[in-house]
């Protein structure tokens, strides 16, 4: 869909009744929140909801289709 990853996580949480976690999702600075979890060569953005036993998001709302280079950062070659 056209939606970005934020939206379909806002979604989803609202969808499932998730008012407290939507609530800490949305107080984030998500311009500082860029780990990136890769597994089997799909990367996922690693934001404190990912997979969280408690709630359980599929990985699929995660994912990261593109990975654009100003938001890679490389400490060592």
């Amino acid at each position: 869909n056209d939606l970005n990853q934020i939206d379909n996580i806002c979604a989803y949480l609202i969808s499932n009744n998730h008012r407290a976690e939507l609530k800490k999702l949305l107080q984030l600075d998500l311009r500082h929140q860029r780990e990136v979890y890769t597994e089997d060569g799909v990367s996922y953005w690693k934001l404190p909801l990912f997979r969280n036993p408690d709630i359980p998001i599929p990985d699929e709302l995660f994912k990261i289709r593109y990975l654009l280079s100003q938001f890679v950062t490389i400490g060592n070659i």
